[in-house]
Formats: structure tokens, C-alpha cells, sequence
């Protein structure tokens, strides 16, 4: 007998931020912190003109910020020896001040330190620049113009072939789980392009740019997350700063999580059915910490003030951003209540082939961060390493443009503006692998709705691939290994000997009847749905089917998040067992949720339903004549009880009865 399994189924800007140290009421003689303890090493950090504050209490706000609107700020101004002027409140209740000019990063850093040390003030720290670091670790791109629905074979990334192909295992995967419609993952990124494979993929998202010249596209914070483009001509960033055409980095980190799949074009998404929430909070010469930290709250439904509500709050929010320094308050501030929804951060470790623990947001804590590895598996001669890693994914490793050894995903031609060409393109680095990791816990999550960060990390962790053989990365430079979906989604999975769940698609169902006050067991003959017979927890059913009378179909009422156990036994011929979700109209013809198909008559079926209504259990004749007798127990999840599988109505997919 064949066994099935289950289907119900760069950027990588880093922040130098450390955690601000609160100076508050200490005297002015007392000698203030060096900026490089407090901040890291930011000699390779970009400059800035903005610093973040916040105070100790309204009081002190009030007072600090008394001239906001007359210019620069008295008190803080001679504090800093420069000019502050202030600019906007951002989330966390802090603030953004302003600076006359961008200034290097150290400098402002030791104007964030002297600010500290002002009566009043919490924590002050340099409003610092993240980038997608692809002049570190993306040859120029040079776009595929002729995208079709053959390019899955190109993603080697998505596949596991040892020693060769060292990816992300999806294709056993895919028969677990392809992902819920309900998930969203947000991706934090330079926004979205209209792109054909993404078509039907994203939900509403936003734009936190504040700077008009950075957003490039003709103003500051709005609704419109679409990438305009981020090219950048020589010395536009500051002084000595390279040109560099448009990236469209969000683009194709958006395609990797969830481009539209087996739909006869172009390439694969990891998660067949998650939505993408674009968040745009990079543009030209990258993005502030404010607007980020802003727009990571934002996605995962928390007040931003001056933003409308977010309607579709992310279970996973990907970073493939960051830059140089320690995580600092707001950074890790903003994480933690981030995590405190529910969600799941998932951010790249960067690509200058250094430390990690050097690089925000990625060294902060309650969150995944994710070094890049090479088609061989050894750890991509880009990415950062260390004990901050959590994990390894494929992120490429290219020697020249567009090298097929780099991540396939969607783009654009254009250079400058998008010339809405529709292509694809291979990129690398850290930002690459970031979006298969959250396009995993998406996944993850799609099965259990309920995990914490903390779970979903442990179970990558614990699933994770060994590095191979003769691989540069190990386990106290690259994290646990190399994530692998198989090995994740079938630890979630409820396994039997020929035990077979059958992989998802999509199926409205009708609203289900309200449950009944009581239980009473009906006997008698059902062939179908419309004359199912009612059956009860711990009732166990008795009857015979046979050629001439091959369904015999029970119905039974559960409840949404309860635990259903169905046992068969019997006694002559071959009789398998079938569960079929509510809004079910015909058991030959209608997609069942699972499926017991042993050689004989011992039969197991059990999982979680997500769905409450009428579940209907057909027992079906394969051959012979069977007398049968089934038994189905309901019980309620115990609080903190991790669900087996997850039986809903989109979790279904047509099977050949004859298929053995």
C-alpha cells in the first residue's frame, strides 16, 4: 500500500544601537559614558541627522520639549553643542530629534551620550541607517526577461539533495502543508512592486518613510507601499557614497515567502497561500531605526500615532535589514512588543563576513536571526557568523551576475523606476535567506496558530539539518544548522503506519448547524451526507459494507480547537476510514479532510478541527464485505496543549478511492 502524508497540506541593513544606559539625575560633573561602550564600534556606520530620546515622565517631556515649535531646543541644544531641533513623536513613546546636518555616526552617538546625561532624559541613542547591504554581497543584476512556469526547476533552494543542493526540503513539505490563506507575513523591506507572480498575494500595507528624499516618492508617510525605486547617484548618501541602481530587494524577498504558486508561471513561494503585508521602510541610502521600529509595531497591529489601524496584523514579520552596533532600547523595545502579540521575528544576519553580535537588529533578543549558507551547505563567504545565529538557510553564494548559484525569486528591469517587466532575477545574501525561514514559520504557524516565538524557534531548532560534511559553518558559528520544512512540519504531523492525510486545497463550507443540546446515537442505513447518522463521543457504531453497499456515513458535532480520535476495527474484506469537514455535500465527489487507508480493517484517524459543525466519518468498503465498528471520542485541548493535526475545511483535497 503507498503511504500519503499530510497536507492540510539585503535587506540586511543592521543597526548599531546598544542598550541605552538612563543617566537621569546624574550632575553635570559626573564624566559621561564613552559613545563607542554605550553604541559599539561605528566607524563603518553611514551618517545621520536624527537622534531618538525619550523622557523619564511627562514632566520632563514637557519641559525638554517646551519650544518644539520655535526652533532648535534650548536645554538639549547646548547639551549636544549642536543645534536639536525637534522633529516627530515615534511609537514606544519616544521621540525624533533633528540635527542641522547628517554628521558621521560616531559623532551623533556622542551627541546621543551628552544627551543622555541631561536631567530628565532617559535614554537618547543615534537614529542610525540600515541598509539592504547589497553592495556587500549582490553581483549587479542582470534580469531574466522570459519568467515562465518552468523556473521552479531553477530554485534549487527550495529542494534537498545532500552535498548539492543543501535547501530548504520543501517538496516532502508541501505534502504536510502549503500554508493557510489566514497566515500574513510582513516584510519590512523597500516596499512592492505590481508583479504578476504576486498578483492576489498581499494585503494592505504602508508606507513609513519620513524623509522625502529617502522615500523617493514625492512624499512622506502613506498609504502606498509600492517601491518607487531606490537608486542612488554618487555621493547622494553622503560624501564618497557609490551610485547604485534600484534594488527591488523587497520584491524579491516578497516572491520567496509567498509568490503565487503552481499557477503555470514563473517561480515558486515558499508558503503557497500566506498574504504579504509590504511594509516599505527603506528607500534611497536605506532607512531610519524610527521609521522601522515604527512600522514593525504597525505590522503586528499596535497604534502608531498619525497611522490608521492595521486591519491585518502579521503573524510573521522578515527583516532583511540592518547595520553595525548593539541593540538598543528602542530596538529591543520595539521586539519585545512585537512578540508580545503573538508574532514571530525573523531578521538576516548581514553580510559583511563579520560577527553578528555586532549587528542590530539581528543581536537583539526574542528573535531569529538567520545566517546564509551556500548550495554545498558551508556557510555563504558573505554572511556574518556567530553565537547570535540561530539558525542557517540557503542565501546563494554568486560569482558573477545573475549566477544561478544565487536565490531565483521576482523582480524588475528597471534600473532607476520600475519598468514593470515582470522578471525574475537570482540575488544573494543573508536577506535571501531570511524570507525561507519566514516563509517556514509561516507554515509553522499555519498549523499552530497558537505558537509563541520561543516554539516556533525551538522547533526550527530542533529540525534543523546537520551541517555536512567538510562544511565551514558549525553549530557556534551558524546557529543550530540548516533549516529544514520537512523535518518541521512532520514533527507537528500525527504519523501512522499507512496512515494517509491528504494535502490541501481551497473549499468554502457551508456555516455549520448549531450544536445540539444533547447527544443521542441514531442507528440505521447511510449511504451519504443528506442522511448521515447521528453518532456520539465514546459511542462506538456497528455495521457491515460491502460491494453493494460500499458507505455507511456518521455524523458527528464538534467544536472549534476540540480533539477528535476515531477508531476502526472489524472482521472480513478491507474497509477504509474517511473524514470529511463540515459543508461537505457528497462523500464520492467532495475532498476529504484525512484518510485511513491500512491493508484491512484497523483504522486511525485523529487531529484537532479548527472548524466547529457537523464532521461526517464515512466507512468505506474497498473490498470485500467488512462488519465494522467504529468509535469516536471528542475532548477539549488542555490549556497550553500543543493541537496534532489540524483538521479545517481548506485543509482537504480530492482522493481516488481505489487508490492503494
Amino acid at each position: 500500500m503507498n503511504r500519503k502524508t499530510l497536507l492540510i497540506a539585503l535587506l540586511v541593513c543592521f543597526l548599531v544601537v546598544a542598550v541605552p544606559v538612563s543617566l537621569y539625575g546624574q550632575t553635570p560633573d559626573t564624566p559621561a559614558p564613552d559613545a563607542g561602550q554605550t553604541f559599539g564600534d561605528l566607524r563603518d556606520a553611514l551618517p545621520t541627522d536624527q537622534v531618538i530620546i525619550q523622557f523619564t515622565d511627562a514632566a520632563a517631556e514637557a519641559a525638554l520639549l517646551s519650544a518644539r515649535n520655535e526652533g532648535p531646543l534650548p536645554e538639549l541644544s547646548a547639551a549636544a553643542g549642536v543645534d536639536v531641533a525637534y522633529f516627530r513623536a515615534m511609537s514606544g513613546d519616544a521621540h525624533v530629534l533633528k540635527l542641522t546636518e547628517r554628521l558621521p555616526a560616531e559623532k551623533v552617538a556622542q551627541i546621543a551620550v551628552d544627551l543622555t546625561a541631561v536631567p530628565g532624559v532617559a535614554y537618547a541613542e543615534p537614529d542610525l541607517i540600515k541598509t539592504t547591504g547589497l553592495g556587500a554581497a549582490q553581483m549587479p543584476a542582470v534580469p531574466d526577461l522570459a519568467p515562465n512556469d518552468t523556473r521552479y526547476g531553477d530554485q534549487w533552494h527550495y529542494r534537498y539533495t545532500p552535498g548539492t543542493s543543501e535547501g530548504l526540503n520543501l517538496e516532502p513539505a508541501w505534502n504536510i502543508s502549503t500554508g493557510l490563506v489566514s497566515t500574513v507575513v510582513a516584510v519590512l523591506d523597500t516596499g512592492i512592486l505590481n508583479h504578476t507572480d504576486l498578483a492576489g498575494k498581499t494585503v494592505a500595507g504602508y508606507d513609513f518613510i519620513t524623509d522625502v528624499f529617502t522615500a523617493n516618492d514625492g512624499n512622506g508617510r502613506d498609504s502606498n507601499p509600492a517601491d518607487p525605486g531606490d537608486w542612488i547617484l554618487a555621493n547622494a548618501c553622503f560624501a564618497g557614497s557609490d551610485p547604485s541602481d534600484s534594488s527591488w530587494h523587497g520584491t524579491h524577498v516578497a516572491g520567496t515567502i509567498g509568490a503565487a504558486t503552481n499557477n503555470s508561471l514563473g517561480v515558486a513561494g515558499v508558503n503557497w497561500n500566506a498574504k504579504i503585508l509590504p511594509i516599505r521602510v527603506l528607500g534611497r541610502c536605506g532607512g531610519t531605526t524610527s521609521d522601522i521600529v515604527d512600522g514593525m509595531r504597525w505590522s503586528a497591529g499596535l497604534a502608531v500615532a498619525g497611522v490608521p489601524a492595521n486591519a491585518n496584523p502579521a503573524k510573521v514579520l522578515n527583516l532583511s535589514l540592518g547595520g553595525f552596533g548593539t541593540c538598543t532600547s528602542t530596538w529591543q523595545s520595539a521586539v519585545n512588543d512585537v512578540v508580545a502579540t503573538g508574532a514571530t521575528v525573523v531578521i538576516a544576519a548581514g553580510n559583511d563576513n563579520a560577527n553578528a553580535a555586532n549587528y542590530s537588529p539581528g543581536n537583539c533578543n526574542n528573535v531569529i536571526t538567520v545566517a546564509a549558507t551556500n548550495r554545498s551547505g558551508g556557510r555563504a563567504y558573505y554572511s556574518n557568523y556567530g553565537s547570535v545565529i540561530e539558525v542557517s538557510a540557503p542565501g546563494g553564494a554568486q560569482s558573477f551576475a545573475n549566477d544561478p548559484n544565487g536565490i531565483l525569486s521576482t523582480l524588475d528591469s528597471g534600473a532607476t523606476t520600475p519598468a514593470n517587466s515582470n522578471t525574475y532575477a537570482y540575488y544573494q545574501g543573508t536577506s535571501m535567506a531570511t524570507p525561507h525561514v519566514a516563509g517556514l514559520a509561516s507554515l509553522i504557524l499555519g498549523m499552530r496558530p497558537g505558537y509563541t516565538q520561543a516554539q516556533v524557534l525551538s522547533l526550527l531548532q530542533s529540525t534543523a539539518r546537520s551541517f555536512p560534511a567538510g562544511s565551514t559553518c558549525n553549530t557556534s558559528n551558524c546557529g543550530s544548522g540548516i533549516v529544514d520544512a520537512y523535518q518541521a512540519l512532520n514533527a507537528l504531523n500525527v504519523t501512522f503506519t499507512d496512515f494517509v492525510y491528504l494535502p490541501g486545497v481551497f473549499k468554502s463550507a457551508a456555516p455549520p448547524p448549531p450544536p445540539p443540546p444533547t447527544c443521542t446515537p441514531q442507528s440505521g442505513e447511510s449511504n451519504n451526507i443528506n442522511d448521515a447518522l447521528i453518532t456520539c463521543t465514546g459511542h462506538t457504531a456497528t455495521g457491515q459494507v460491502s460491494a453493494a453497499d460500499r458507505d455507511d456515513v456518521y455524523k458527528i458535532m464538534m467544536q472549534a480547537n476540540q480533539h477528535l480520535r476515531i477508531v476502526m476495527t472489524g472482521s472480513g474484506g478491507d474497509a477504509d476510514l474517511y473524514l470529511f469537514p463540515p459543508g461537505t455535500t457528497d462523500v464520492n465527489t467532495d475532498p476529504a479532510a484525512a484518510a485511513s487507508l491500512n491493508d484491512g480493517n484497523d483504522e486511525l484517524i485523529e487531529g484537532t478541527t479548527l472548524v466547529g459543525g457537523y464532521w461526517y466519518i464515512d466507512v468505506y468498503s474497498y473490498s470485500g464485505t467488512t462488519n465494522y465498528a467504529v468509535t469516536a471520542t471528542v475532548t477539549n485541548m488542555l490549556t497550553g496543549e500543543a493541537a496534532t493535526l489540524l483538521l479545517t475545511p481548506e485543509n482537504t483535497q480530492p482522493t481516488s478511492r481505489q487508490s492503494k
